[in-house]
């Protein structure tokens, strides 16, 4: 995680600042959208070739779930991955979903 942190808050403060250009966003591999921000709760992203997946960020909401014997709520975050089924195994790609999922939960991110 850490290898990508670095590069991840040096783009996204300039993003913030208006002092991103358009080649500084491309040549990944991967594209993530957040458009929770401005109150979209679902979509579909599409993958922006030479790009193999894009994973999308909805906005979070407060659920109320059953959890063994008791009702509680907890923060629900839709995530959606689109990705090329030419290039990536659905499998690998839900493990993947699973893992973003799992580490957003352990760090407890501040959404």
């Amino acid at each position: 995680m850490e290898q990508i942190e670095g590069p991840v808050v040096i783009v996204s403060a300039a993003a913030r600042e208006n002092r991103i250009a358009g080649a500084d966003l491309r040549g990944a591999g991967i594209t993530i959208t957040n458009l929770g921000g401005i109150g979209v709760s679902a979509m579909q992203p599409i993958i922006n070739p030479p790009e193999v997946a894009i994973l999308g960020i909805s906005s979070a909401d407060d659920v109320v779930v059953q959890r063994e014997d008791r009702i509680e709520t907890r923060l629900h975050l839709p995530l959606t991955l689109g990705f090329d089924h030419c290039v990536i195994n659905g499998a690998e790609a839900a493990r993947f979903l699973n893992f973003v999922s799992t580490a957003l939960e352990e760090h407890d991110v501040n959404l």
